[in-house]
């Protein structure tokens, strides 16, 4: 059978691993939705999981297992990938959240390298390289225990040391009692005992346990893929709550990191732990392995956790569902590129080529709707300056590739590198900006204004400068150059260097911004509870925030409207322009394009260690440069979703607008029917009684100037008709009379745009029949 046969046969084999596995938690939410299983029976399915089907399969793996042929290192640059992973959650969420909450630190921690390894590990690893590498499954048996015996007690004994800090009433625990805790749950913990003595038995057994111990054990083993997944699907009845706005931020960071970050950093960290020590084939399919076991989402039993410290449960929830059912297609998508190990270069490289073009070109229309909501919203003040530069910067390097796509000359290629280092290092200043904004450091961004917007404009010109300086030779075109080897040594330590540098500052500042933005809030709060609303409520008048909203030239305005007040005015007293609810969603806004432009850092900073790392260029590679081109060139297009798509202000005016063009006029606002004066709608109640029907068939029509509409009337037939057949004596009344129609919704205009006018050429219709 050839490889390609192999590959099919493999590919096949996923496809029916994930079917089987979905198709099961979704049989499980559906089963525990219509209470066919109750929650009691749950729990008794949660213990022959969790205390017999588990720790046999454990144990049966283990025992089996040839010891002799693992690969120990791989084993440890995992543990090494995930320890990075859990002190870098762990420690980030300690320095942003304030007060300083080491017990949500510690839970988050855990999520994020926590990995579901049994029920969704196990079928999906062993369907891709059973039959190439079975000896992957038996590895997932020696990964879990990282997280369940080494990581998991940190976050513990961190939920531990907040547990009285965030619990009413919660009593001190001394320092040995909640260690010899933590030690008892770990020893008596079943996967844990199981896989202790799963390697005791192999060496007892020598990899070949008895054949009645393997037959009892192998029946409970058996049931475990299905019940762990009929579980799964149960324990998600109920756990995903409503979260909007920036309740979902959280989620998504968390998402973010597990389904991008931890895989990305794994497949590199195994790559540089076996450069040295195996052969190319095998260094591959291990690298491989590690990113696609990256990919494998957060197990359930976090969920446990959250519950038993009733700890930000309804976030985890949430995240656990999304991140399960995002988690799919992501695995599908690399395993499919895993298995794509005989492509042709050439093709892929016009593939990639093609589709740059196209992600650019939504990009520049993107970019460009951006410019036009900025300028109908005449938004020139800081942080908008910086973006409008940064969303320049981007369009600019779409409009590269657009070029080289065309294969013009040589110098849309310096275009693209140029303006992709300028909006690398534009995003450092816009980040750098939002955290003095938040800081409230106004005179010092007021004194750094020039320098946020010009250094990363002239620091990249002069850095091209030197690349042409160095290499004579036009590179060429399509993201994929080809030039001389000193240029691509020299251009991927520039672009590694610049990646690098506003990478660290944008995690930095955006972790410092967070955490002056919380303090504010919690001021605020105690600012509004100890003072009375007529202090509290206070407003200091500065004759600058009326100019906050317009300015000719993006660089001469002052930034007076961010608020300069004298020295002795407290914070809380400071009149500045990010102080209501509107500002603090576009910072807000911010915060999450810088959080996107982030994560396409750390993509290309991936992809160009591969290169310097491996010379290996598989399908995966393939799948990491298409994620690095979405991120990469679709930066634009995402800060049109998140400036353009904003409803109260840009598509209700823009609805409104087109109302306005379209019909002549916004919408009148009619004041609800109970807030009417009894008189107004009495005279509606009796006009649709007695005159309506009579009314209808007099005046209505349905042509007006050659033009047809529906059944229809003009405001001065309303009137004469009021006026002859004695409803009202005379022109005045007649229209005060049809006003108070209008208001009573027995009459409105054709288009809903005008109130009532004695008028000839202005239609309205009738909308009630009762």
């Amino acid at each position: 059978m050839s490889k390609v046969d192999d590959d099919n046969g493999a590919l096949d084999n996923l496809n029916l691993a994930l079917i089987q596995c979905f198709a099961v938690i979704i049989c499980g939410y559906v089963a525990g939705r219509t209470h066919l299983i109750m929650q009691r029976e749950t729990s008794g399915l949660n213990t022959f999981v969790g205390k017999f089907s588990l720790p046999s399969l454990i144990f049966l793996s283990l025992c089996k297992l040839d010891l002799s042929a693992v690969n120990w290192m791989f084993i440890f640059a995992i543990f090494v990938s995930k320890t990075a992973i859990f002190f870098l959650v762990l420690i980030i969420t300690i320095l942003v959240t304030r007060p300083t909450n080491t017990a949500r630190a510690g839970l988050l921690a855990i999520f994020c390298t926590q990995t579901n390894d049994f029920a969704i590990g196990v079928p999906i690893v062993d369907a891709l390289y059973g039959s190439k590498h079975p000896d992957f499954v038996a590895y997932l048996y020696l990964l879990a225990p990282i997280s369940l015996t080494i990581l998991n007690p940190f976050g513990f004994v961190m939920m531990e040391i907040g547990k009285p800090r965030s619990t009413p009433n919660g009593s001190e625990s001394s320092h040995w009692q909640m260690f010899r805790s933590i030690i008892r749950n770990i020893i008596t913990n079943p996967i844990v005992f199981m896989t202790a003595l799963g390697i005791v038995g192999n060496i007892a057994f020598s990899h070949k346990p008895p054949v009645v111990l393997d037959s009892i054990l192998s029946v409970f083993g058996t049931a475990f893929t299905g019940t762990a997944l009929m579980l799964l699907g149960l324990r998600m009845v109920g756990r995903v709550r409503t979260l909007q706005g920036t309740a979902l931020l959280i989620p998504s960071l968390l998402i973010i990191t597990k389904l991008l970050l931890t895989p990305l950093l794994m497949r590199e960290i195994v790559a540089l732990f076996l450069k040295d020590t195996n052969k190319p084939e095998v260094i591959q399919d291990l690298t491989t392995f590690s990113f696609l076991y990256g990919t494998i989402p957060s197990a359930p039993g976090v969920f446990v956790y959250a519950t038993a410290y009733a700890l930000d449960i309804d976030l985890i929830a949430a995240s656990m569902v999304a991140c399960t059912f995002l988690s799919a297609p992501l695995m599908f998508i690399s395993a499919k590129m895993i298995l794509a190990s005989t492509l042709d270069p050439d093709r892929t490289k016009r593939l990639l080529i093609t589709y740059n073009f196209n992600i650019s070109i939504l990009s520049i229309v993107g970019g460009i709707i951006v410019y036009c909501v900025f300028t109908s919203q005449k938004k020139c003040r800081f942080p908008h300056r910086i973006t409008f530069f940064l969303v320049f910067t981007q369009i600019l390097g779409c409009l590269g590739s657009v070029l080289c796509y065309y294969k013009v000359s040589y110098w849309p290629s310096l275009i693209e590198i140029t303006s992709d280092m300028c909006s690398t290092l534009y995003t450092a200043s816009l980040v750098i900006a939002l955290l003095f904004i938040h800081a409230r450091a106004d005179q010092m961004l007021k004194n750094l204004q020039p320098a946020l917007l010009i250094l990363p404009l002239v620091i990249p010109l002069c850095l091209t400068m030197i690349l042409i300086f160095i290499n004579q030779a036009p590179v060429s075109c399509g993201g994929f150059p080809q030039p001389k080897e000193t240029f691509e040594k020299v251009s991927t330590g520039l672009s590694i260097s610049v990646l690098m540098f506003s990478l660290i500052v944008t995690v930095v500042c955006l972790v410092l911004a967070e955490r002056n933005r919380r303090q504010n809030v919690r001021y605020s709060s105690l600012v509004d509870d100890d003072f009375p609303p007529s202090i509290s409520g206070c407003v200091i008048p500065n004759s600058s925030v009326d100019q906050s909203d317009k300015c000719d030239n993006p660089f001469d305005p002052p930034i007076g409207d961010l608020g300069p007040v004298s020295s002795y005015q407290p914070n809380y007293l400071r009149h500045d322009s990010f102080n209501n609810a509107a500002d603090e969603m576009q910072l807000l806004r911010h915060f999450v394009l810088l959080v996107f432009i982030a994560c396409s850092f750390i993509v290309s900073l991936a992809l160009q260690m591969w290169e310097l790392v491996s010379d290996t260029q598989g399908g995966l590679y393939v799948e990491m440069s298409f994620i690095e081109i979405t991120l990469k060139r679709g930066q634009a297009l995402f800060a049109f979703c998140v400036f353009a798509l904003d409803y109260r202000n840009v598509i209700k005016p823009f609805i409104k607008w087109l109302v306005k063009m379209w019909f002549g006029g916004e919408p009148v606002a009619l004041p609800k029917w109970d807030a009417l004066p009894y008189e107004t709608r009495d005279i509606c109640d009796q006009f649709v009684r007695q005159h309506l029907q009579k009314c209808k068939v007099d005046i209505e029509k349905t042509k007006w100037s050659l033009l047809f509409y529906g059944a229809c009337f003009s405001g001065s037939s309303l009137v004469t008709w009021l006026i002859q057949n004695g409803v009202v004596r005379d022109n005045e009344e007649a229209g005060a009379y049809a006003t108070k129609l209008l208001y009573g919704r027995v009459i409105r205009h054709i288009y809903n745009t005008e109130f009532f006018y004695n008028n000839p050429s202005v239609l309205y219709t009738f909308i009630a029949d009762n």
